[in-house]
Order: structure tokens, then sequence, then C-alpha cells
């Protein structure tokens, strides 16, 4: 999936990454961080 993040901070490029790689990877990933993650600006239905 190809997703336009010009629209997304910085700091929440790395947990796009993690997401796009699947629900383990990601479910992974939020356990071992504790800040949030606002994707309000990105588009999923591409």
């Amino acid at each position: 999936m190809a997703i336009n993040d010009e629209n997304i901070p910085n700091k929440d490029k790395e947990a796009l990454k993690h997401f796009l790689k699947g629900k383990e990877i990601w479910n992974e990933y939020v356990k071992s961080h504790s800040e949030k993650v606002d994707f309000h600006a990105v588009n999923f239905s591409k």
C-alpha cells in the first residue's frame, strides 16, 4: 500500500511504517511505545 505521508508529522512516520507491516508488527510497536499516534490526515481508502 502506498501512502502519501507528506501531511504526517515526522514523529508519526515511524509508527506508520510499522502499521503498514501488518497487525502483529503494529501491535508489538504499540506495546512498546506509549505516545499518542495520530493518523487523522491519512486516507486509507486507496
